[in-house]
């Protein structure tokens, strides 16, 4: 074997563990950005549960739902807290807008976040809260969204929760006892 024919073997070595390195390299960022979409994606769930949490606070429940009620009888404090959350909200919201548009939220997360703003701006307080936020602290594509929703939606007052869980839950229990009965019956029937 001569030393030109070592060199062209070397060099075909060489080329293929570029070519394997290269392969490698593109397996490692696909997989680092499934595992940063995973990341980003527990990070929003984990800041709606603590939203939820803190929203279930009883003082602050109470002012949320006045606010989402647009009630007059709210003192100003009330109203800045209902104010601030809501913006919160919304920016949390065009956050997640933002996202999509990069391509970074899949279809299925987009559609729950944008069925729940559809769901906010029905409620009049949430629309006021808006419109306060809405020249200075939107960009143009979520504001069109928005207003698309609003010129769009309907503005009702926001459900009793109390009452559409008693009604929910009264539908569940009959279908657990109509369950355990029908059980019971198949079970008394096999014992025969």
């Amino acid at each position: 074997m001569t030393l030109e024919e070592l060199y062209y073997i070397s060099q075909i070595v060489a080329a293929i563990a570029i070519f394997c390195s290269l392969i490698f390299v593109g397996l490692q960022m696909r997989q680092n950005a499934r595992n940063q979409r995973a990341v980003m994606h527990a990070n929003r769930n984990q800041s709606i549960t603590a939203n939820l949490r803190m929203m279930a606070d009883p003082a602050l429940a109470r002012v949320l739902q006045a606010g989402a009620a647009a009630s007059p009888d709210m003192d100003a404090l009330e109203v800045n807290q209902f104010v601030f959350h809501a913006r919160a909200t919304f920016s949390g919201m065009q956050h997640q807008f933002l996202e999509r548009q990069e391509g970074l939220i899949d279809e299925v997360r987009w559609k729950i976040t944008r069925g729940a703003l559809s769901n906010l701006l029905t409620s009049p307080g949430y629309r006021a809260a808006y419109l306060m936020w809405r020249e200075f602290g939107t960009t143009p594509q979520f504001r069109a969204l928005c207003d698309g929703l609003i010129e769009n939606g309907e503005c009702r007052f926001p459900e009793d929760t109390t009452d559409v869980w008693r009604t929910l839950a009264a539908q569940q229990l009959e279908h657990i006892r109509l369950k355990h009965g029908e059980q019971q019956a198949l079970q008394k029937g096999s014992d025969e």
